[in-house]
């Protein structure tokens, strides 16, 4: 169930913007299994690990060593995943702002985690918390509406749909 609510207008969100109704029970249950576990995991591995490894393996095959090397081992991969990650939430109108950045250093630093341990769990393990913590907080994640639609609604259309 969705429903319409008012923030306050800062440079990290929309005026208005739809959000979870603070859902109980199974359907919290569900929202956390599915956004947390399932769509958080499968974010984790595709935006902070995919794009850090095969950028890992690029480099390894072009046999680059020395200074220029480590250099790169480490910079391409994290300039990899944070690319992946902008063209990505770039397809959201609800990150065409400012939100953008912390968004980017924040899965950039899952993909350290990645680069560091080796292990696909870091970065699929943090994009979990965090999936969990913005559905434990009522915030709809995308796709939503564009903005427009949602500020067309009027109230007694939202009394209708409810």
């Amino acid at each position: 169930m969705q429903q319409l609510s008012h923030r306050s207008c800062s440079p990290f969100r929309c005026r208005a913007s739809l959000s979870l109704a603070h859902v109980r029970g199974r359907q919290l249950s569900w929202e956390l299994l599915w956004e947390g576990g399932v769509y958080g995991s499968a974010e984790g591995v595709l935006l902070s690990a995919l794009p850090p490894f095969m950028a890992w393996q690029m480099v390894h095959a072009l046999g680059w060593t020395g200074n220029g090397g480590a250099v790169g081992r480490w910079a391409l991969p994290i300039l990899a995943a944070a690319a992946v990650v902008v063209i990505y939430h770039l397809g959201y109108w609800s990150c065409r702002n400012m939100i953008l950045l912390p968004i980017t250093l924040g899965l950039s630093v899952l993909s350290i985690g990645f680069l560091v341990t080796g292990s696909w769990i870091a970065p699929a393990l943090g994009h979990i918390f965090m999936h969990h913590e913005l559905t434990l907080h009522g915030t709809e994640m995308p796709p939503q509406e564009r903005p427009a639609a949602i500020l067309s609604i009027t109230q007694p259309e939202i009394a209708k749909a409810a």
